[in-house]
């Protein structure tokens, strides 16, 4: 946790170090306190379970939560133009503005009145969408991996070579592993069931 945003002991954010950037009344201290105001937000989204390798990921999977997304995302391109794409200028009117939509999207974030912190539905919407309704082919692996599971166990029960090593086993661990693989196979069903739905949700709310 990056301890210099927060009072001790709590989550309470504090602004002081971004405000002291912006105090400076120079460029490079509003430059740092865009910076340091996109570190925040990037902090505050995964902690609270967004997923995502990069901060746009998770502003798409938390994007219900802020009440001017247009606003953050004009804020995240001026960051882009600033520190990624060096040789376009920016003024100091623009920036400001960034670091105010920050603000505003950190405050969303934050409130404990207007929106309270994740569900763990919502945290699960978020991972399948950006694991699968966002990447299918992982979804397709994960149907493919399910499928050979059950083949192989098939396989290895039709085969005398096979009935020795499940007798072998069996004769070690059986209820032990009867236990568990009907557990695991119940969650796995349960869970492609459950993404399989939010896919179809998904993709018929964007058809």
């Amino acid at each position: 946790m990056p301890e210099e945003f927060f009072e001790s002991g709590n989550k309470i954010i504090d602004w002081s170090v971004i405000k002291t950037y912006q105090e400076e009344g120079t460029i490079s201290g509003l430059l740092m306190a865009l910076l340091e105001s996109d570190k925040l937000l990037n902090f505050m989204l995964a902690d609270m379970g967004y997923p995502g390798p990069t901060i746009y990921h998770k502003i798409k999977s938390a994007k219900e939560r802020f009440t001017n997304l247009p606003g953050l995302m004009k804020a995240l391109e001026i960051k882009e133009r600033v520190f990624s794409r060096y040789e376009e200028k920016v003024t100091a009117r623009e920036v400001e503005l960034a670091v105010k939509e920050y603000k505003q999207a950190i405050i969303d974030l934050s409130s404990n009145s207007d929106v309270s912190p994740p569900s763990l539905w919502e945290r699960m919407k978020a991972y399948i969408d950006y694991n699968y309704v966002s990447q299918p082919k992982n979804l397709k692996n994960l149907i493919i991996y399910f499928l050979i599971f059950f083949i192989v166990i098939f396989v290895l029960d039709g085969t005398h070579l096979g009935q020795a090593i499940i007798h072998s086993i069996a004769s070690y661990f059986a209820r032990f592993i009867s236990i568990i693989i009907v557990i695991a196979l119940i969650i796995l069903a349960l869970f492609i069931t459950v993404i399989g739905f939010v896919v179809f949700l998904e993709r018929r709310k964007e058809g």
